[in-house]
């Protein structure tokens, strides 16, 4: 099986060479979908294929901001209306895109798909007693390991697509959406459970104590259907999916696309400073932690305040985090492609995107390592917010700064922007001593820190002959 690759840093261009090609083909009658994470870029795209339209090819975008009702509905019945030999650009998000059972005349179709899709997705919930609405219309398969794969029992399959489809907002079903979507979608999902979660949660060995685990990974024999499937993104060869599936597929790079884009790192690496906060490894564990009756959390927006200082930044953070920053202006952690920051210099990326635990675990099993895990999915999101700034404008010369929350981020980065400067703010850490305190680890008092200070410069003047 072939897919093609547009491997190619942020910033490069891709999207723009993606949209010409696309133009080109629909215009001598080829069918062209193009995935996009977000809906606010394809809003985008659309607007900039519209632009280059020379031909009138038929464009049409597909997604919840402008359809009523549901979203997979409407591009099954845009699918099944399609003149046959009539070129035309089709956009979708990745989620509809992954979510669809089936797609009408797929041969006539060309795939391309912005960005590096998830292929890997968990589900986990904490299930003592009332279990069996889901469980009893599965089953589990023997296994060698801990992960067994899981599929829907024979006759219920209408239980488990109304479950998917959850047109009725039942509580329950919103529950159990999300692992029923894949296993309905099992020509594109392969479905595990995890064998000891499953154990006792089923049968009620340690009831209320253990969640049920299920895990999903993308099928590359579900993109065997189409005409041709091309996938875009930096840093392809680190990716999850290329891991997974490279004993499974042919990759080969896409030449009409990736025809001029640039190379592998990035050339304005001498404009960057790259600032971390921790040598430890930022975390939700550790950032919710506290030290000396201040919450990590709480001492890094401070900081971060202080050293911006007045200057423009935007930033991303978890969900959770409800306040935010004070001065910057927050994007969501997805926000590839988005176009509008490339006049702001400076970036805070506070996202802690860590895996589970037992997400290592199914991965490892999957010869995926964590430290492979982690770049794949925690470093290349916040490569591609810091990469919302002017640092993807390769003719802006201004300085940028960019400050991450750990050592391993900060060499992360350091490696794609060679020439970079990378500073360690010092910030004090549970197990570690604060840059300043005397050897007893007592705190010094204002006053003992104003006459340090003093002896300090006294010292110095001293020895300077003053």
């Amino acid at each position: 099986m072939k897919i093609y690759t547009v491997d190619a840093l942020a910033g490069s261009g891709k999207t723009r060479k993606a949209i010409n090609y696309s133009l080109a083909q629909a215009a001598l009658g080829v069918k062209i979908a193009l995935v996009q994470p977000s809906t606010v870029l394809i809003d985008q795209t659309r607007e900039n294929l519209e632009k280059r339209n020379t031909n009138h090819v038929q464009i049409r975008k597909l997604h919840s901001e402008c359809v009523s009702g549901q979203v997979k509905d409407k591009i099954q019945d845009h699918l099944r209306a399609a003149a046959p030999g009539v070129g035309e650009i089709l956009l979708i998000t990745h989620q509809s895109f992954l979510s669809l059972p089936y797609w009408h005349n797929a041969k006539d179709w060309m795939i391309i798909i912005d960005e590096i899709p998830q292929c890997l997705a968990s589900w986990s919930a904490k299930l003592p007693v009332n279990h069996s609405t889901f469980t009893s219309h599965v089953v589990l398969h023997a296994s060698e390991n801990n992960y067994a794969f899981l599929s829907i029992k024979q006759g219920s399959e209408a239980e488990v697509q109304r479950m998917a489809e959850c047109k009725y907002s039942d509580d329950q079903d919103k529950l159990y959406q999300d692992v029923c979507d894949k296993l309905h979608n099992y020509n594109t999902w392969d479905t595990y459970a995890q064998v000891d979660s499953w154990n006792k949660v089923v049968n009620g060995a340690e009831m209320g104590q253990q969640s049920l685990t299920i895990y999903s990974l993308l099928r590359p024999q579900s993109f065997a259907q189409y005409k041709s499937v091309t996938i875009m993104g930096a840093m392809m060869t680190e990716s999850v999916l290329y891991k997974l599936w490279s004993e499974h597929v042919e990759f080969q790079k896409h030449v009409a696309i990736s025809a001029k884009l640039s190379g592998q790192t990035h050339a304005n690496g001498h404009l960057l400073t790259v600032k971390y906060m921790f040598e430890n490894d930022w975390s939700k564990t550790f950032r919710d932690s506290n030290i000396d009756g201040q919450s990590i959390q709480g001492a890094v927006k401070t900081k971060v305040e202080e050293l911006m200082d007045g200057q423009r930044y935007i930033y991303a953070t978890n969900n959770d985090d409800k306040t935010g920053l004070d001065f910057g202006t927050r994007v969501p952690n997805v926000c590839h492609g988005l176009n509008k920051y490339v006049k702001v210099h400076n970036a805070v990326f506070m996202s802690a995107l860590n895996n589970k635990y037992a997400d290592f675990g199914f991965m490892k099993a999957n010869d995926v390592s964590p430290d492979e895990l982690t770049r794949a999915q925690s470093h290349q999101t916040m490569y591609q917010t810091i990469m919302r700034t002017s640092l993807r404008v390769a003719d802006d010369t201004n300085p940028k700064t960019v400050l991450v929350m750990d050592k391993r981020s900060a060499d992360y980065l350091q490696r794609y922007f060679p020439g970079c400067s990378v500073e360690a703010i010092g910030m004090a850490e549970p197990g570690r001593k604060k840059a300043g305190r005397p050897k007893t680890g007592k705190a010094m008092t204002g006053a003992e820190r104003q006459r340090r200070r003093r002896d300090r410069l006294k010292a110095e003047s001293q020895s300077k002959g003053e």
